[in-house]
């Protein structure tokens, strides 16, 4: 029996659970309150646990914030980048692993605990994806890689139904702005000098006898 290269297992095994319709775990009034992110120690990158928790945030908040509140911990168990030699021999993608569990944040109750991935970047191999596997930007695929994780916890989180609705809709991505720089101090004007004194006017008296 031919053996089925690792990567294609993979890429066949998320087609195969895309067509899955999930259950919601939480009721639908409810809303995520806080998400933890960690990484392990084998995932290389020093950014991606905020970068994941500020798209988890940023696409949680489509779904509102009314209802019991929920917290999410999101633990990244894999990163992988895509490779040009792979690439070029058998295909390669960007892609994303995580364990994830939601509880209640009022009661501590455990809504359940799952595995989700997100891919990027699967469709072009060959020399074409081999060269784009060189000359991308590692930050870039950092967020494209957190935003479809985002979407594929919450969808799991909130259902398969309902999380349709919810990205069907119109949405602007949160612009990130640095923070404004502090006005210019406005230098004091000098300070003037103190007046000089003025000397007291004296009469000239003529002495007596002096004509």
């Amino acid at each position: 029996m031919r053996l089925m290269p690792p990567l294609a297992a993979v890429v066949l095994a998320s087609g195969l659970a895309a067509c899955v319709n999930h259950p919601p775990l939480v009721e639908r009034a409810s809303y995520v309150d806080k998400v933890d992110v960690s990484v392990r120690p084998t995932v290389n990158s020093t950014t991606l646990a905020e970068v994941v928790r500020q798209r988890m945030r940023g696409q949680a908040g489509r779904f509102g914030r009314t209802g019991a509140p929920k917290d999410i911990q999101v633990a990244v168990t894999n990163l992988h980048y895509k490779d040009p030699a792979l690439s070029l021999l058998i295909g390669d993608a960007n892609h994303i692993a995580a364990h994830v569990s939601v509880r209640d944040a009022q009661s501590g109750k455990s809504h359940g605990e799952f595995d989700v991935t997100a891919m990027d970047n699967a469709a072009i191999n060959g020399v074409i994806g081999a060269a784009m596997a060189a000359t991308q930007d590692k930050a870039e695929v950092d967020r494209a890689l957190a935003n479809g994780l985002a979407r594929n916890v919450l969808e799991r989180v909130y259902g398969t139904d309902v999380s349709k609705q919810v990205f069907a809709q119109p949405y602007a991505e949160p612009v990130e702005t640095a923070p404004a720089a502090a006005p210019a101090a406005v230098p004091a004007a000098p300070k003037a000098a103190p007046a000089k004194p003025k000397e007291p006017k004296t009469a000239m008296v003529e002495a007596p006898g002096a004509r």
